[in-house]
């Protein structure tokens, strides 16, 4: 899929590579869609769980906005993701870009903004409401960086880096949510 986008892979050369057989990938997806559909919400739902054991941990909620900043982080510049991304740009259905969305920033978003609501009431953040606090986090921490990872223009970050990108990014968001601890 790599080499030949989501147009261009068939279910014989998935199969080929995955060291499978052709009939047992249509048994067990069908298509080729459905195969996609599949890696996403396998995606969606292992970030979802360590998202949701993040949350459900008695850490600070500072402490748990950094673990899902590089969390997040990692993800969306990894890989799988960059790939499935992709693949859903060449998806002229828009299936899989939808797919996406529902596993991805639909199952997410909600949490954060949860996440915003304890930093504000711990009184470390003080934005207009949670959920322009979370649209801010998400900005600052993601900004263009997937959409270069996509287009084939950014390398894939090392964890160092996407930590102190993390760092930064949660830095400019204390002090956009005038944090009263950050001077």
């Amino acid at each position: 899929m790599r080499q030949r986008g989501y147009e261009g892979a068939s279910m014989l050369n998935i199969a080929k590579a995955a060291k499978a057989s052709n009939e047992t990938m249509y048994r067990w997806y069908g298509d080729k869609q459905r195969l996609f559909l599949e890696i996403v919400k396998s995606t969606a739902s292992e970030t979802d769980m360590v998202l949701d054991k993040a949350l459900q941990e008695s850490n600070p909620p500072e402490d748990i906005l950094r673990e899902v900043g590089r969390l997040l982080l990692g993800l969306l510049m990894g890989e799988r993701s960059v790939s499935l991304n992709r693949a859903a740009a060449s998806d002229g259905s828009g299936t899989l870009g939808a797919a996406i969305a529902r596993g991805g920033r639909e199952r997410v978003f909600p949490k954060i903004v949860s996440l915003m609501g304890r930093l504000r009431e711990n009184g470390q953040i003080n934005p207009p409401s949670d959920e322009q606090a979370a649209q801010w986090f998400l900005y600052l921490l993601v900004g263009d960086l997937q959409t270069r990872r996509i287009i084939g223009t950014l390398p894939q970050p090392t964890r160092k880096i996407v930590y102190a990108h993390v760092d930064a990014a949660l830095l400019a968001f204390y002090q956009l949510c005038g944090n009263p601890k950050i001077e």
